[in-house]
C-alpha cells in the first residue's frame, strides 16, 4: 500500500537538513540525501495521538474517506451539539437488506423472507425484486405482501418469449405501511406469491426470487424525524423541554386524539398492542411511551384500551 499524507521537505547541504522541524510530528516514512530531507506525515486531524488511518472506523460517517472530526473543523459537516459526530449520521442511519434466492417460487409454493430487528422507516422503503420464473401471460404474477398491511403486485404479463428470464421489479412501501408490518418481536416478513397460473418447476434451470430493501430510519437522536436533532431543536428554541431532560415533549407525551395509534392507521388494535408489548419494560421508546414515564407497563396498557377502536378525529 501506498503511503498518505503531508510531504514535508527541509535542508539544502549546509542549511538545516539535519535540523528537524518542531512542529513536523510522527511520519511514517522518512528518507535524506546529501542536500535535503522529505518525510511522509501521519494524519492526526483530531490531534489525538492517534493516526486517522487506524480509527477511520465508525469515524467516517459518511464513508468519503476523510476523519470526521477534520470535516466538521473544516465547517464541511455539522455538529450542532458539539459532540464530535456528524448530525446527518446522528439524526438517521440507512439500511439495506438483502435476501438470499428463494426457489422454486410460483403456485403453491410461496416464499417468506423475514428480516429481524427491524427500525422505524422515516422515509418510504424502496423495495426491488429480482426473479425469474413463470411471468410471461395476463395471469402469471408474482405478488408481495407484508403482514396484512400492503400487497403490491410486483410482475406479470412480462410478454411472449420472456418465460424464465430474470425480470425486476421496483415498488415504493409508504412508510406509514412498512411500519405498520413491523410485528411484536420486531421483525418484517415479506411474502412472495406467484398466481395459481405460475408453475414452480416450468423453468429447466430453476426459478427464484430476490429482493432488497432500503430506507432511511430515524435513531433517537431525532425522535420526531424531522431532519433535526433534538438536543439542536431544543437549543434553538425550535421544540419544546419543559423538564429540561434533553427530549422533546412531542416525544415523551404522544397521548393525542389517537394515543396507541402507533402505525397511523387511524385505529388503535391488534398491530399497536403487539408494538406496545414488544417495548414492555424499562427504556422505552418515547413514542411507545405513553405516560411518558420511561417504562412501558399498566399505566399505557390502560391509556391504549382507553382509545381502542377507531380514532377519534378532531
Amino acid at each position: 500500500m501506498i503511503p498518505s499524507g503531508p510531504v514535508r521537505a527541509w535542508g539544502d547541504n549546509d542549511q538545516g537538513q539535519c535540523t528537524i522541524p518542531s512542529d513536523l510530528g510522527p511520519c511514517t516514512q522518512i528518507a535524506g540525501g546529501s542536500d535535503n530531507t522529505i518525510a511522509i506525515q501521519i494524519i492526526d486531524c483530531d490531534a489525538n495521538g492517534i493516526p486517522d488511518a487506524t480509527e477511520m472506523a465508525g469515524n467516517d460517517c459518511n464513508g468519503n474517506g476523510i476523519h470526521d472530526a477534520c470535516e466538521i473543523t473544516a465547517g464541511l459537516l455539522e455538529d450542532c451539539n458539539d459532540n464530535g459526530l456528524a448530525d446527518t449520521c446522528e439524526k438517521s442511519q440507512v439500511l439495506d437488506f438483502t435476501s438470499t434466492q428463494m426457489g422454486p417460487i410460483g403456485a403453491g409454493s410461496p416464499k417468506l423472507w423475514t428480516i429481524p430487528n427491524v427500525a422505524h422507516a422515516s422515509t418510504d422503503v424502496q423495495l426491488h425484486v429480482l426473479a425469474r420464473g413463470d411471468f410471461d401471460s395476463p395471469f402469471e404474477t408474482l405478488t408481495v405482501k407484508i403482514d396484512t398491511v400492503y400487497t403490491q403486485v410486483l410482475l406479470g404479463n412480462t410478454g411472449s418469449g420472456t418465460q424464465c428470464n430474470v425480470r425486476e421489479g421496483l415498488v415504493t412501501v409508504p412508510m406509514n405501511l412498512f411500519n405498520g408490518g413491523i410485528l411484536p418481536n420486531g421483525s418484517v416478513i415479506l411474502r412472495f406469491e406467484g398466481s395459481i397460473a405460475v408453475d414452480p418447476n416450468a423453468c429447466p434451470q430453476g426459478s427464484w426470487v430476490e429482493a432488497t430493501l432500503e430506507y432511511v430510519a430515524s435513531t433517537s437522536a431525532d425522535c420526531n424525524a424531522n431532519g433535526l436533532l433534538d438536543t439542536c431543536e431544543i437549543a434553538a428554541g425550535l421544540g419544546a423541554d419543559a423538564n429540561h431532560n434533553g427530549q422533546l415533549d412531542e416525544c415523551e407525551d404522544p397521548i393525542i386524539a389517537c394515543p396507541g395509534d402507533f402505525n397511523l392507521d387511524h385505529n388503535v388494535n391488534g398491530a399497536d398492542m403487539g408494538m406496545l408489548l414488544a417495548a414492555w419494560g424499562p427504556n422505552a421508546p418515547p413514542a411507545i411511551d405513553l405516560n411518558a414515564d420511561g417504562s412501558i407497563g399498566g399505566t399505557d396498557l390502560a391509556i391504549m384500551l382507553g382509545a381502542w377502536g377507531p380514532c377519534q378525529e378532531n
